[in-house]
């Protein structure tokens, strides 16, 4: 049976299609341009196009296994939920949800989503990390590239920080387990840092100094909404951010839910160097 990976071609999902390639089991990659890097074979999906939710399904008829990650939406469920019944009627018998630490079941975002599935009654699992490792090599790349500088509202807060490849084998583990774990999950790294001590690991790492610039909630806001952001939206990223202040994401280390990755911050750094390197 083949298991479908809606955003194949990114983060989670790309190192997900490598982990059941090498464990040689069929799979299916769902992206926008309906194309994917050889081997793999890809199928055209878009979350904002309903009429591409039926073609992983004429593509391959014996999917029973959905990996689900959503980006650039947030009022999630409206969009999603025509294709879990869609699914589940076409055969799927299990859900694998990339949701977020700060996304709790029902609540806004992805949560909605979360609860739906859960209630479907299917086999499912809700995989919840923290902020990705990968986000220093992506959103906050060009303020330490170009101005040395690391913002967030996070303040002392600490984070254990999850590589990708964390939290694809967690997908993995819960799509292939013989009896579906029907939870969730939070997902965090094996080290655990303060957006200060994360800048002075930057600092040491590129011979340069990095520093932890801390803003407001109401300053990061009014920053994201300038680019454009909804201000609900905005609302929900910086409430993330001052609720890591407030030590949740700490919290999260050691519980019976929470699944503890083996990549390290330090370890992206010094692979990832280039990316921080001004030319």
């Amino acid at each position: 049976m083949t298991t479908l990976i809606t955003g194949g071609c990114g983060n989670t999902g790309s190192k997900l299609a490598r982990l059941i390639q090498t464990a040689s089991r069929p799979l299916l990659i769902a992206s926008r341009s309906g194309t994917a890097p050889e081997p793999y074979k890809a199928v055209k999906f878009d979350w904002s196009d309903a009429s591409t939710f039926e073609n992983p399904f004429k593509a391959d008829s014996n999917i029973d296994k959905v990996y689900i990650v959503i980006s650039n939406i947030f009022d999630v469920l409206p969009i999603v939920q025509p294709f879990v019944d869609l699914s589940i009627a076409k055969g799927v018998k299990r859900f694998v949800l990339l949701s977020g630490s700060h996304t709790h079941k029902a609540g806004p975002y992805i949560g909605k989503l979360h609860e739906y599935i859960e209630n479907t009654g299917v086999d499912f699992t809700v995989l919840r990390p923290t902020s990705f490792i990968e986000n220093f090599a992506g959103v906050f790349a060009h303020s330490i590239r170009e101005r040395n500088e690391i913002v967030s509202t996070a303040g002392n807060g600490r984070t254990p920080f999850v590589s990708g490849e964390d939290i694809a084998k967690a997908a993995f583990d819960a799509l292939f387990a013989d009896k579906s774990p029907n939870k969730e999950y939070y997902v965090v790294g094996p080290g655990l840092y303060s957006h200060d001590e994360v800048a002075s690991l930057f600092s040491e790492i590129l011979g340069r100094k990095v520093t932890h610039r801390r803003i407001t909630g109401e300053e990061e806001r009014a920053m994201l909404e300038s680019v454009g952001m909804p201000p609900d939206q905005a609302d929900f990223v910086s409430s993330a951010g001052q609720e890591t202040a407030e030590g949740t994401e700490e919290a999260l280390v050691g519980r019976n839910n929470t699944i503890q990755g083996t990549h390290t911050l330090r370890e992206f750094i010094e692979t990832n160097k280039h990316v921080w390197m001004k030319e």
